[in-house]
């Protein structure tokens, strides 16, 4: 349905003298908190202690130190080998050897849980479940367990 341009023009002179609606003031829309004031941002939380990083990292530190001290016989301690992991030892126990015996209490826990990672204990990703289950291309079933 068109409208003649002279018919669309009286129109508007017409409705440009008349006066706008007034619209009614908006109501403030109250807080999703029922308070006055607008939710603030939560605080910037603060890092966390490494403790347990670094307690972890201590027991990995006194099973290396048990394997060179287990590999140090076959190299004897005259032989250039023997030399470097008893330096190695001597600079480690300086600085950790105050808490071996804290952190050999910690050993057992440790092997337990790195035994509990290991695919073939049920430990693996759902990520790698599925691919142990999932046929190898150009085969006709899922791969042998390890």
């Amino acid at each position: 349905m068109s409208v003649p341009s002279d018919q669309l023009m009286n129109m508007i002179r017409q409705d440009a003298g008349k006066t706008p609606p007034v619209a009614p003031p908006e109501m403030p829309k109250p807080a999703l908190s029922g308070a006055e004031t607008p939710p603030m941002a939560a605080p910037m939380l603060t890092p966390e202690d490494a403790k347990g990083d670094q307690a972890g990292a201590k027991v990995n530190i006194q099973i290396a130190m048990d394997l060179m001290q287990q590999a140090l016989p076959a190299f004897g301690s005259e032989s250039v080998e023997g030399k470097k992991i008893l330096d190695v030892l001597t600079s480690l126990a300086r600085v950790f050897g105050e808490t071996e015996g804290k952190t050999r209490e910690l050993i057992p826990a440790e092997i337990l849980q790195m035994v509990q990672s290991l695919p073939q204990t049920g430990g693996a990703s759902a990520a790698m479940k599925s691919m142990l289950q999932a046929p190898i291309p150009g085969t006709q079933g899922p791969p042998l367990a390890i």
